[in-house]
């Protein structure tokens, strides 16, 4: 599953990079790593690119695990209720995740990262209309 992925992902890239700009292509880049959280640090351009070591993946790996499961717990009634709340604590729990692999990486290896987001972009819903 993890070799399909791959493929599928240098295929949309080659695909994307045909369309876009270099420099549309590269905000892109960043804006998906942005929006993966933690699963990001599972990317092999990532691991590579941060030098992240076998502890580093290992730790990374269970905060990852941890996130996933605080996130099932958070909505196990089935996400019934409130959107936007419940949105806002998924934002939360991603938001702790990140925070939480970023105290495993290095003061270089934060840079590093900083690098390859780099500027935040928030991600905004407008309420559907009521009909």
């Amino acid at each position: 599953m993890q070799e399909l992925a791959r493929t599928r992902a240098a295929e949309l890239m080659k695909g994307v990079g045909e369309i876009l700009k270099p420099e549309q292509v590269k905000r892109f880049q960043e804006i998906q790593l942005q929006q993966a959280g933690t699963t990001a640090f599972a990317m092999p351009r990532v691991q590579e690119g941060l030098k992240l070591t076998e502890d580093q993946k290992s730790k990374i790996r269970e905060i990852g695990e941890e996130s996933m499961q605080a996130m099932r717990d958070a909505f196990q009634g089935g996400g019934q209720g409130d959107r936007e709340a419940g949105r806002k604590k998924m934002a939360e729990l991603r938001k702790q995740s990140t925070e939480k692999v970023l105290g495993v990486l290095t003061d270089d290896q934060k840079k590093k990262w900083k690098e390859m987001t780099g500027e935040p972009f928030e991600v905004t819903f407008e309420p559907r209309p009521q009909n």
